[in-house]
């Protein structure tokens, strides 16, 4: 039996770094309040920080080896290209899944990875996945978006940033992400006051294209630094922090005081240290990435292999221009009119004139993730499983920690973690070999380390071909861990708390709401910040678990292209 009511406010990438000095300042009146009153303390993301990963262990509980969901895209077996994934290739039950399953009814809002939206007892409304708000399945019932549309004058899904940022919209950028906010609220407030509820569910996306766009108007030690933009746009961050902790203010006081509350983010924001972009090059410096040279091969193949590097380098201009010269409307169009799916160019660029029968090692030069190319695992694997392969890892996991920034000869890396040993589950398949996690204080300018050979060390040497995903375009990115704030009743007041984790949050939720835990759930309640010394009610048989979905039907091709536009358009692509 349900026995509180219970709110979820997301807050995508905020950080109490930017958060604390703010609120010291009174900019951010409604979380300084929230944060006297009640409980907050830093939430760990999962190791990847990726937004579809993350916001997937919060909705189930769950890390990304156990729910299935590692990245928006999943490798397709077989191939070195990708596939975009949904909540259909999710294995496991939702946060709101259990709620509605014990009788409640929930409303949520924009969290990603939740299209197409379930058929709940209640409202769902999709995130960033759902191709447009005209999609199929984008709302449940079909019938609330136009009621959300008519009761708040419009419903943005995402304000595309990064792409506005390459044509040097800022003014637009920052217009339409205020205003994203504003309607995201209206729809919030909407639905609460139209539709019965005992779980609301809200993420604010805004505050994360904002901060890779815009962080280096903000940060004057910044390569990227602009002092002339920053006069203008250094403040554009804090502007979409203090719209959200006023609408986040609104929406509480409509609550009311008992009902509890948790506020959180899916990762933290810092400077893009740019590691990623110099992976590639890296493991070509210690001669075990290979890029086809235009006399590998036969002599018929060489002219191929000649114009290569310039038909891609000419795609990816073309790509670029077109995401900085048109509008979102007409990109849509472009995708309709030619439905060839931007995901084997994405992989193309990211991938492009590897020697696979001289590989043994790649990156993609927009993830920290190496993975090895594996016999049996990869379509021209050379790697053998076994010893082959451990001392391949443990090798390329020592250089790393050894390597130096080439300019200024600092340590670049923090840690370099196994895939296999931070998650768990039976979807491991999908997880990098090895995750690299750099130092939050160096900017990386090229990467050297002992066994790189030294024609290969120099600074700016990169090997990505991903227009919008430099750091000329990103320059804020994922750190490890978010925000966690609570209050309402049975909350305890004015407490810091230590070691929270985002897979915590869905039982911790469940556990105020008088809901019992689900034994599938890998995360803890936060008894900690519970009054009166709770019990964890007993863990329960979980409902069905669901299946994960491998399919190409996942997404039509014109689908397919309007999220990668997207996601192109945050960063993340």
């Amino acid at each position: 039996m349900i026995r509180n009511r219970a709110v979820v406010i997301g807050i995508d990438g905020a950080t109490f770094d930017l958060i604390n000095g703010w609120v010291d300042e009174g900019k951010l009146p409604t979380l300084g309040r929230l944060m006297a009153e009640g409980v907050h303390g830093n939430l760990k993301s999962v190791h990847n920080m990726r937004s579809a990963s993350a916001w997937t262990s919060f909705a189930t509980g769950k890390n990304p080896g156990s729910h299935g969901i590692f990245d928006f895209w999943h490798r397709v077996p077989g191939s070195y290209g990708i596939r975009f994934v949904n909540r259909r290739t999710r294995s496991g039950k939702a946060l709101w899944d259990h709620v509605c399953h014990a009788g409640g009814k929930s409303i949520v809002i924009n969290v990603p990875m939740t299209y197409p939206a379930d058929s709940i007892d209640g409202v769902m409304v999709c995130g960033m996945d759902a191709p447009g708000i005209d999609s199929e399945g984008f709302c449940h019932p079909p019938e609330v978006i136009q009621q959300i549309i008519d009761a708040a004058g419009g419903y943005i899904i995402e304000p595309g940033v990064t792409s506005l940022c390459m044509s040097g919209k800022y003014a637009e950028a920052v217009d339409l992400t205020l205003k994203a906010v504003d309607l995201r609220f209206k729809a919030a407030s909407y639905l609460m006051d139209s539709y019965p509820w005992d779980l609301l569910v809200v993420v604010f996306r805004e505050t994360d294209p904002i901060q890779h766009s815009f962080w280096k108007f903000m940060d004057t030690a910044h390569p990227e630094h602009h002092p002339e933009l920053a006069v203008q746009w250094g403040d554009a961050i804090l502007r979409v922090y203090q719209q959200i902790d006023t609408r986040v203010g609104e929406l509480l006081d409509n609550i009311g005081s008992e009902t509890p509350f948790f506020i959180m983010s899916d990762h933290g924001f810092g400077a893009n240290q740019g590691g990623n972009e110099h992976l590639p090059a890296w493991l070509e410096g210690l001669g075990h990435l290979r890029f086809k040279s235009p006399g590998d091969g036969k002599r018929f193949s060489r002219l191929r292999e000649l114009m290569e590097p310039v038909i891609v380098h000419g795609a990816s201009f073309i790509v670029e221009q077109v995401h900085r010269r048109t509008s979102r409307p007409m990109k849509e169009r472009l995708t309709r009119r030619f439905p060839v799916l931007r995901e084997k160019l994405q992989a193309q660029l990211s991938l492009r004139g590897i020697d696979w029968s001289q590989t043994r090692a790649f990156a993609d030069g927009a993830r920290e993730n190496i993975r090895i190319n594996l016999r049996g695992r990869e379509p021209e694997g050379i790697v053998e499983p076994g010893e082959e392969y451990e001392n391949l890892l443990e090798f390329l996991r020592s250089e790393l920690m050894s390597a130096t920034d080439v300019s200024s000869g600092t340590a670049v890396a923090q840690s370099v973690l196994r895939g296999s040993d931070v998650y768990s589950g039976e979807h491991l398949e999908q997880a990098a070999d090895l995750i690299v996690e750099w130092r939050d204080d160096v900017f990386v300018s090229g990467i050297a380390s002992p066994g790189t050979r030294s024609e290969m060390v120099c600074a700016g040497r990169k090997v990505s071909y991903m227009p919008g995903e430099e750091s000329r375009f990103i320059s804020g990115y994922h750190r490890p861990f978010g925000i966690f704030i609570s209050g309402g009743r049975g909350i305890k007041r004015g407490i810091e708390v230590h070691g929270a984790s985002i897979v915590d949050i869905a039982p911790t939720v469940l556990h105020a709401m008088g809901l019992p835990v689900p034994e599938d759930m890998e995360g803890r309640v936060l008894t900690e910040i519970l009054e009166g010394g709770a019990t964890v009610t007993k863990r329960v048989s979980a409902p069905d678990p669901g299946l994960l979905v491998d399919d190409d039907d996942v997404y039509s091709d014109e689908d397919s292209e309007k999220i990668a536009e997207r996601l192109r358009g945050l960063g993340y692509l």
